[in-house]
């Protein structure tokens, strides 16, 4: 049976149960109290559920849980144009990352930075934030970049250069609130509007064309 949270949330968890026991036994209810709120908070935040991915010709899946806050139509990449779609994940949502369409991860490159609030633009250019590059069968360049916010403070990322991967595989997790930004090529088809909220790995976002 596959363990339910993030491998990461481990000491996390681990800590804040036994901070619990031993102020429930010395008789500090208070104490006890935050730490088992902490507890909750650490099971519900690196919760990580499976999910059945779709697979649809050319469809590309969400990599993240949260709300598309924006649709920017023509970027520029590299002398590339692309489309790129925001999502913004609150302390609520699940922050496992999946990978939005099978391929071998070209490049993965960190970049240090600021922790501004995910949910502005800024937050794209201005904050750290791991960008991983994706070819897919199809000869098509997919870009999926993991974006820390004012309290994520850490990126993992699982992945390796030159693996193969498949669409809805695990990619990596943000810790605490962040964004994932996602870019496809400029003909992509994306049927979803800012304001919807999706699923990582299960809500399909649009189709190669």
């Amino acid at each position: 049976m596959r363990f339910p949270f993030v491998k990461d949330s481990i000491p996390f968890i681990c800590v804040t149960f036994i901070s619990f026991i031993f102020f429930a036994l010395a008789g500090f209810a208070i104490l006890s109290l935050i730490s088992i709120l902490l507890l909750l908070f650490f099971i519900i935040f690196f919760r990580d559920p499976e999910r059945t991915t779709p697979h649809l010709k050319d469809a590309i899946i969400a990599p993240a849980d949260g709300k598309i806050i924006s649709i920017e139509r023509d970027k520029d990449i590299e002398g590339k144009r692309f489309q790129k779609i925001s999502i913004f994940m609150s302390i609520w949502d699940v922050h496992v990352n999946r990978i939005p369409f099978g391929g071998m991860v070209k490049d993965i490159e960190y970049r240090p930075g600021r922790f501004l609030t995910a949910y502005k633009d800024e937050a794209s250019e201005s904050n750290e934030q791991n960008i991983v590059d994706i070819d897919s069968h199809n000869g098509h360049r997919i870009r999926v970049v993991q974006v820390a916010g004012i309290f994520a403070r850490r990126i993992v990322c699982w992945l390796k250069r030159g693996e193969i991967v498949k669409a809805g595989q695990r990619l990596g997790v943000i810790r605490f609130g962040s964004r994932v930004d996602l870019f496809l090529p400029e003909h992509s088809e994306i049927i979803r509007q800012v304001g919807e909220k999706v699923k990582a790995g299960r809500d399909i976002i649009g189709y190669l064309k």
